[in-house]
């Protein structure tokens, strides 16, 4: 079936709906119809352009005054949780991070694990000496890259050291 595109009069050979003979002639015609709309949105992406420049140096900013107060407040975060650990607000939080959590421990763990390994996960658990965290080497919600649940992706680490990892990968 022959047509001809609304935009460019080209006739080419497409299914029998089909009104543009590309998707940069079917865009074309929109914004020739829509100017005014395209104008505006052009203006938006370049204020957010300049913006995007301020809110990066806002961000270096903020994470100097931050490092500032950390420094001025070294017990701040301690004393913010025995405040707020009981507040209804705290909780929900917690557990919707808590929940993040396990669920992306659950899709990290391959279905073809054995049980034997699935018991040596729980060993590494079980055998953690206190002060020590459960690591994921890879982590499992790492920028970078995605690790496993598997027993050879564990380590115990010291509770600092694996704060300060953070999800990075050593």
């Amino acid at each position: 079936m022959e047509k001809s595109c609304l935009n460019c009069g080209v006739i080419f050979e497409k299914h029998y709906n089909a009104k543009f003979c590309s998707s940069k002639c079917k865009d074309a015609k929109w914004q020739s119809e829509h100017w005014d709309q395209v104008l505006k949105a052009g203006e938006k992406y370049r204020k957010s352009d300049k913006g995007q420049k301020n809110i990066l140096s806002r961000r270096e900013d903020d994470l100097e005054r931050f490092k500032e107060w950390k420094k001025a407040n070294p017990n701040n975060d301690k004393e913010y949780y025995e405040t707020h650990k009981n507040t209804e607000k705290f909780k929900k939080r917690h557990n919707f991070h808590e929940a993040n959590r396990r669920a992306a421990k659950l899709n990290a763990t391959p279905k073809w694990l054995t049980t034997e390994q699935k018991q040596q996960i729980k060993n590494i658990y079980n055998d953690c000496p206190t002060g020590f965290h459960v690591d994921h080497i890879v982590p499992l919600q790492g920028q970078e890259v995605k690790g496993l649940h598997v027993p050879w992706n564990l380590q115990a680490l010291p509770e600092k050291l694996n704060l300060i990892k953070g999800n990075k990968v050593i």
